[in-house]
């Protein structure tokens, strides 16, 4: 038998490392995969590319960052919420109405900093073209995408840390009962 705080640590943890790995997976898969494609239709070359592929990996790098500490926080906080609320789908709601809160209220504070320059836009459609993207990001605005800024990574990563402590409090004070 595993104490209940060592369970509790194990469990957020777990969940903490999954949520990280799926983020960082995401984010940096992507853009792996697209340049395996353009270099497998033979249109593209290393040589010719690889300056324009690792400046695409770098800003997916810092991007993972500012991801992986916001999917944390909400982790977390779903996690200090199902302590709160036993009810799995009670839980989940609330989850997701705080999750749509945040985002609402929380203004560009835990954007990702996006260079300034020409309005770039992205648009799906159902048709022969999918996907339209009215330009290019230049050289410039990709090394300056998702460069860290401490006081909200530090935040998210205080926000994450008080949520995983508060929940633990809980669950130890259920025990008690």
């Amino acid at each position: 038998p595993v104490p209940r705080k060592q369970y509790v640590a194990i469990k957020f943890l777990n969940g903490a490392l999954h949520v990280v790995l799926a983020t960082c997976f995401a984010l940096l898969l992507a853009p792996a995969a697209v340049y395996a494609m353009m270099l497998l239709s033979g249109k593209v070359t290393i040589a010719g590319s690889g300056a324009a592929f690792a400046a695409v990996v770098a800003a997916s790098g810092r991007a993972t960052i500012w991801c992986s500490l916001t999917a944390l926080m909400v982790f977390t906080a779903s996690a200090l919420v199902s302590a709160l609320m036993p009810r799995f789908w009670l839980a989940a709601t609330v989850s997701l109405v705080l999750l749509t809160l945040f985002g609402l209220f929380s203004g560009d504070f835990f954007d990702i900093p996006f260079p300034t320059g020409e309005p770039l836009s992205v648009s799906a459609n159902i048709s022969s073209q999918w996907i339209t993207i009215s330009r290019a990001l230049k050289p410039a605005e990709l090394a300056d995408f998702a460069h860290w800024q401490a006081l909200p990574l530090c935040t998210a990563a205080l926000i994450t840390v008080v949520f995983c402590l508060a929940t633990a409090l809980l669950y130890d004070s259920k025990e008690l009962k």
